[in-house]
């Protein structure tokens, strides 16, 4: 991982912070997102929600806990190598495919906004390898999500 996306990362964890995994464990390399926040459960002081694949469904117990920062995590195809991991611009999300949930990211993010005008939410896409149903993580997504855990562990 590149030690920009790391140092990046870093300056955004000041304050309270949430993080979100978006995804479905039963297709494949799209459960990134709810693996990463079960193996942080217990190793890190930011809140954890794990949203499944309806995010939209978890505003309310977001808004009231009223984080200064939110991460989301899922996986993103943007054409990129197996296993790749990268920073999100909200303004993306129209040409980049999230596979479970693509065109409701985008008003969720906006609802969020507007409950929380001050919130920072940061996105932070893997690209899967293989989505297929009841697959297991890809070799390339699972070092992904091992070494995103050991970054957002230590900050």
């Amino acid at each position: 991982m590149k030690g920009s996306f790391s140092e990046k990362l870093g300056k955004v964890f000041k304050g309270k912070t949430m993080i979100l995994g978006i995804g479905n464990v039963l297709k494949g390399d799209d459960g990134a997102g709810p693996i990463l926040i079960s193996r942080l459960k217990g190793k890190t002081k930011a809140d954890l929600l794990d949203c499944e694949e309806v995010p939209e469904n978890y505003t309310q117990p977001i808004i009231e806990a009223r984080p200064d920062k939110i991460v989301i995590v899922d996986a993103a195809d943007w054409n990129g190598q197996a296993g790749a991991i990268r920073l999100i611009n909200v303004e993306e999300i129209n040409n980049i495919s999230f596979s479970t949930h693509d065109s409701s990211l985008r008003i969720f993010i906006s609802y969020l906004k507007k409950h929380l005008p001050d919130v920072n939410i940061i996105i932070i896409g893997i690209q899967p390898k293989r989505k297929g149903r009841l697959d297991s993580l890809s070799p390339e997504v699972k070092k992904a999500v091992d070494e995103l855990s050991c970054l957002l562990e230590r900050i």
